[in-house]
């Protein structure tokens, strides 16, 4: 033990010294930073505490064991290595209010973090793609918020095509009855249309030859007689299936 003692006061004498057996040698290295030899890392909570005040002492901590390092970090910026990422709610809450606080989020687990997407555009980070019905209804009000929006899932989008044509990709194509309505109005919103399954979509052919292709060709017998009289329709016509159209061609008596 003589020769541990003069370890303490001889620097040049660390030969005699059985390393890390001494609680004297502990307490040593709290107060000479050249005598970290004597340290057994991590062993002694004073050593821990010493690190929260002391950023030179880094080599004492244990990572991520002490909760008070992890208060630490909220404070201090600079000393993010005693944080165990995402387990601590304080940290959470921090990165509402702090945008370079990022690393301390667990993405997508915090309701707070989905509100705060809705109100700050540049925090989408935080937004569990499309399981948040508030997103689905920003999207309606703001076209640069589409990244929210489950596609065809939700009615009320449905109806906003209707009326605004810069919408189309909240449709279900060819789903909604009112859409199918909507392609007989107005020719630019072909894109509802389940072809060819619309009774009234036929009809709409009969008056208008802008719209053949809502035409299911050579099913509808008013269709054939159409081409009687109107040398120009003939694309309605099932070649030699109807005998108005041969009775021209037989031989006179």
């Amino acid at each position: 033990m003589s020769l541990q003692t003069l370890a303490l006061t001889d620097p040049d004498r660390t030969e005699f010294i059985t390393p890390n057996t001494d609680t004297s040698l502990q307490t040593l290295a709290l107060t000479d930073p050249d005598r970290t030899d004597f340290i057994t890392p991590n062993t002694d909570t004073s050593l821990q505490t010493l690190a929260l005040t002391e950023p030179d002492r880094t080599e004492f901590i244990t990572p991520n064991t002490d909760t008070s390092l992890q208060t630490l970090a909220l404070t201090d910026p600079d000393r993010t290595e005693f944080i165990t990422p995402n387990t601590d709610t304080s940290l959470q809450t921090l990165a509402l209010t702090d945008p370079d606080r990022t690393d301390f989020i667990t993405p997508n687990t915090d309701t707070s973090l989905q509100t705060l997407a809705l109100t700050d555009p540049d925090r989408t980070e935080f937004i569990t793609t499309n399981t948040n019905t508030s997103l689905q209804t920003l999207a309606l009000t703001e076209p640069d918020r589409t990244e929210f929006i489950t596609p065809n899932t939700d009615r009320s989008l449905q109806t906003l095509a209707l009326t605004d044509p810069d919408r189309t990709e909240f449709i279900t194509p060819n789903t909604n009855t009112s859409l199918q309505t909507l392609a007989l109005t107005d020719p630019d919103r072909t894109e509802f249309i389940t072809t060819n399954t619309n009774t009234s979509l036929q009809t709409l052919a009969l008056t208008d030859p802008d719209r053949t292709e809502l035409i299911t060709p050579n099913t509808d017998t008013s269709l054939q007689t159409l081409a009687l009289t109107d040398p120009d329709r003939t694309e309605f016509i099932t070649p030699n299936t109807d005998i108005a159209k041969v009775w021209p061609s037989l031989p006179v008596n």
